[in-house]
């Protein structure tokens, strides 16, 4: 949208230029004004065009540098919380190798719930629904290989797709510590 409206700015000098030209060209041969005036009715013309059309070209270009930067912070924020996910997951995963059940064990699968819920807010709909279903148990053993290039995927990708029918996300509810009681 905003290349149309710069497009258009330039476009619309670039008529207006052509105008005036034609129209010096024109009160030259109709007034009898020296070739002296008309090249410098042209030339006026040709500066007027030039400042609207670069400072046309310093707002795009402007627009565009900002929209790259907000890009890039965006794309930081998304490897962050990937980052913040991998290590949650790497470390209830590794308690879970002991299958001893421990506080320690218990706070990292609380973790790995709030992370699995937080996915679909920087993740693609294929990485939620690879995450979910190790989340829920139906595949408890991932293919590392396929997550991480999922991750790489989404951290290249600056386009934030809406889901298209998000076949399956199992939000994660974790158990409370023990030696809480529930309030009724």
């Amino acid at each position: 949208m905003q290349s149309r409206y710069i497009f258009g700015t330039i476009g619309g000098s670039l008529l207006i230029g052509v105008l005036l030209v034609a129209a010096a060209i024109c009160a030259t041969n109709s007034y009898n004004l020296s070739d002296t005036i008309a090249a410098a009715l042209i030339a006026a013309a040709a500066g007027s065009i030039s400042i609207v059309a670069s400072v046309a070209l310093a707002a795009h270009s402007a627009a565009e540098s900002a929209k790259q930067k907000r890009q890039q912070e965006a794309r930081e924020v998304r490897r962050q919380y990937f980052h913040q996910f991998l290590e949650v997951m790497s470390r209830k995963f590794a308690l879970d190798r002991t299958g001893q059940d421990s506080v320690e064990r218990q706070e990292a699968t609380s973790q790995f719930c709030i992370e699995v819920n937080r996915l679909p807010l920087y993740a693609s709909q294929n990485l939620v629904e690879m995450i979910s279903r190790v989340a829920s148990g139906k595949d408890p053993h991932p293919d590392f290989s396929k997550l991480y290039s999922a991750i790489r995927t989404d951290l290249c990708d600056d386009s934030f797709e809406p889901f298209e029918n998000l076949a399956e996300f199992n939000f994660q509810v974790p158990n409370p510590p023990e030696g809480r009681e529930h309030a009724e």
